[in-house]
């Protein structure tokens, strides 16, 4: 995909928040902490990244780290304007024990992340996510039991929701899971981990 970002290779090591908190009705609120590579869809159709890299200060700091990213975004942002694309860095800095530096993106929805990372990411209902040309005829897990389940009765509710990444990434859906495809794993906090690095992971709920 185009206008990939030139900041993203540098920083694309591990982005990923640890303690997604779950609420009334299986709502998945973002995570306090980044450990490893992540994206988050809010129900909205909003997009957020953490970006983790080591953090090497003879090479730069944290104020020059910012400065790069926030030029790549401009740059982004008006290559992208007239497509209606918006990025922008929500925070820079590193952890609390120095070793690493954590870059927080947000992005206005999913088609602008798909421009900047070069990595698909879909969000919308069944039925919109056919008519995108995506297949669904994957292996599904049900959450609840881990048990394999039939496609007919994870897709036969179409207005039912499916977010789709790609990428060695741990995914937060706006509201927990209720089937994932096959190979992927979910996580305690409501996140699930892909099958593979160039694996699409499938998320069903609500």
């Amino acid at each position: 995909m185009e206008g990939r970002g030139k900041t993203w290779p540098l920083l694309a090591a591990g982005l990923l928040f640890c303690a997604a908190l779950l609420s009334g009705c299986g709502r998945v609120e973002p995570p306090q902490e980044v450990e490893r590579a992540s994206v988050a869809v809010s129900q909205e159709g909003a997009v957020t990244a953490w970006l983790v890299e080591d953090f090497a200060q003879d090479y730069y700091q944290v104020s020059e780290l910012q400065r790069m990213v926030d030029e790549d975004l401009s740059s982004f942002n008006a290559q992208h304007q007239a497509q209606g694309f918006r990025a922008e860095a929500a925070s820079v800095q590193r952890t609390k024990d120095g070793s690493k530096v954590v870059v927080e993106l947000t992005f206005n929805d999913t088609r602008a992340y798909e421009a900047y990372t070069g990595l698909a990411l879909f969000y919308g209902t069944l039925e919109q996510a056919y008519a995108m040309g995506y297949s669904l005829d994957v292996g599904w897990t049900a959450v609840k039991d881990l048990s394999s389940t039939a496609a007919t009765a994870v897709l036969e509710k179409t207005k039912r929701h499916v977010m789709i990444v790609e990428g060695p990434v741990r995914s937060y859906a706006p509201y927990k899971p209720l089937y994932v495809s096959q190979g992927a794993v979910p996580a305690s906090d409501g996140g699930v981990d892909p099958m593979g690095a160039d694996a699409l992971t499938y998320l069903i709920f609500q």
